[in-house]
């Protein structure tokens, strides 16, 4: 049975378990994929997999769009799951949840049902290398182990790209001027935008604009210059709508000021009301 598997591994320390048909189970334990069994995945084993996991409705999605997500639970732990099926490739990755998570030390309630509760707009800021992508990565796990949540992940190679598991749906800079309807969006709601440059601002407004949380990271000092960089990216008279379409879709400002403290981190905060 899977749940024997899936709470064996744990029992070894396992983060991760990936499944892939004709290859062998591993599971990721400090950083390090480790091979558990020691014949490959059989494709009965595959469809078995899929049975438990997944309802007939579930398993005509990943039939059509070829990969889906959803929580796998029993009396004692939880995964987030991911399944893909793409021309030869049938993978399927679990994550476990922790029973306890700490989003950077941040104890702003307003901030923290801000991010639960509100789409839109959401910005990540600080001075470079100041732990912004590390932030996201954790706000990320918080919205998975609240809901099961398609996210796609636009980035520069970073911390974040190496940190998120598998469930987290990655796209490099040659994807960003995909068109919002491009079919890979279809049932996305959540999109990260973690650029060292962040452009095509009209897309991530339009995003937001139709119900989705919105991600993006800037280098900024001050909530202040987030507001001064994105007003200088949308200047000009014909693109005042758009800032002001981009202004009816902000939700919140997050700025690092201090991080990597023992005893916490310091942000600067802004939570605009609904």
């Amino acid at each position: 049975m899977i749940q024997d598997v899936l709470n064996r591994y744990i029992l070894q320390s396992a983060q991760e378990v990936q499944f892939r048909l004709g290859h062998k189970t591993s599971f990721k334990k400090n950083r390090e994929w480790i091979e558990a069994d020691t014949e490959s995945l059989s494709l009965s084993e595959w469809e078995d997999l899929k049975d438990l996991c997944l309802r007939p409705d579930e398993k005509m999605f990943l039939e059509t769009k070829g990969y889906i997500r959803g929580i796998f639970s029993d009396q004692k732990n939880t995964w987030i799951f991911s399944f893909v099926e793409w021309k030869e490739n049938l993978k399927a990755y679990f994550s476990y949840v922790s029973k306890a998570t700490n989003i950077n030390n941040i104890q702003n309630p307003a901030y923290l049902e801000a991010l639960k509760n509100k789409n839109g707009i959401h910005i990540v800021s600080g001075f470079k290398q100041s732990g912004k992508s590390t932030l996201i990565r954790e706000l990320v796990e918080d919205l998975k182990i609240n809901s099961p949540q398609q996210i796609v992940l636009h980035s520069d190679p970073s911390i974040l790209t190496r940190q998120l598991d598998e469930t987290v749906f990655q796209l490099g800079a040659d994807t960003l001027s995909w068109e919002t309807t491009h079919p890979f969006y279809d049932g996305v709601d959540v999109v990260i935008v973690d650029m060292n440059d962040v452009s095509h601002w009209e897309k991530w407004i339009q995003f937001a604009e139709e119900g989705k949380k919105v991600f993006i990271t800037m280098a900024a000092n001050s909530v202040e210059n987030v507001l001064l960089q994105v007003r200088s990216h949308l200047s000009g008279e014909k693109d005042n709508p758009l800032w002001q379409r981009f202004v009816r879709q902000l939700s919140s400002i997050l700025n690092q000021k201090i991080v990597g403290l023992a005893e916490g981190s310091v942000h600067e905060i802004l939570v605009l009301k609904a």
